[in-house]
């Protein structure tokens, strides 16, 4: 069974703690190839490596951990360590709930593991721990600033990567839409394939290229067409076929709704002869 700490509690040897404007923050050791088993923790954290390189294994995911490396993990999550042949040190600021509650409104709420080689938030937390280690009169204040500046950070690198998976999906998507435009779609197949559902599909495609993805294909077809009558000598109802129409007569309504003449006026004008 999974260990699982409360606030201020770790496996392992503990340097200095220190709570600080609701953070709870621990500075923890570790001894060369120290092992830690699978355990998770009841608030998410930060976690700054300060010294030493270690492997963590989150289920089949494992990421690797170097100096002043920040990761995100919510709460609860599982995960196990191995430190490596120098051991390591760390310091963990625990984020209590109501935080993010009270920060909602202004933040995106960071949900999902991950780890950062940022230029920024590397030199934010070094300054962090410098006020950690220091602690004056002025210390709470300023580990409060720049913890804060540390989570816009990453809410600013969330929002980039968010942005990335979305139009990524959705170029995808419209790739699957220009390979089968003549074939049968289902929204249901299209978001399946890129991994989504299809009122996101529908949503981010439309916000993207300003039409629907029925329009799309309809547009699609009719583009087709025009090509096959300007350069085959394929009958229209042929052409409707292969396009993707039910029929010839559904065909000629689309053709002309969109470009204004019918498919054999439209053939007539573009090859005259």
């Amino acid at each position: 069974m999974a260990l699982r700490f409360s606030s201020g509690h770790f496996p392992t040897q503990i340097i200095r703690s220190r709570e600080v404007a609701g953070f709870m923050l621990t500075e923890t050791g570790y001894t060369p190839n120290q092992k830690l088993p699978k355990h998770s923790h009841e608030h998410s954290n930060f976690i700054i490596v300060l010294q030493g390189t270690f492997s963590e294994h989150l289920g089949r995911k494992t990421r690797w951990c170097a100096p002043l490396s920040v990761i995100f993990r919510p709460p609860e999550e599982l995960h196990a360590d191995h430190f490596h042949n120098a051991g390591g040190r760390c310091l963990t600021i625990e984020v209590a709930t109501q935080f993010w509650d009270r920060a909602r409104e202004h933040l995106v709420i960071l949900k999902d593991s991950a780890d950062y080689q940022n230029g920024l938030l590397a030199t934010t937390a070094a300054r962090l721990y410098g006020e950690f280690r220091r602690m004056d009169n002025i210390s709470s204040l300023a580990i409060e600033g720049l913890i804060l500046e540390m989570i816009c950070e990453m809410s600013r690198l969330s929002v980039r990567k968010v942005s990335l998976i979305s139009t990524c999906r959705i170029e995808r998507a419209r790739e699957i839409i220009h390979a089968h435009f003549s074939d049968k779609l289902t929204l249901s197949f299209i978001a399946e394939s890129i991994g989504t559902h299809p009122v996101y599909l529908t949503r981010e495609f439309r916000n993207r290229y300003n039409c629907t993805i029925g329009g799309y294909i309809r547009h699609l077809r009719i583009e087709f067409a025009c090509r096959q009558m300007a350069n085959s000598d394929a009958t229209v109802a042929e052409i409707a076929s292969a396009s993707g129409f039910f029929d010839q007569s559904h065909f000629s309504r689309t053709f002309k709704r969109l470009t204004g003449i019918t498919p054999t006026k439209y053939r007539k004008n573009i090859r005259p002869h």
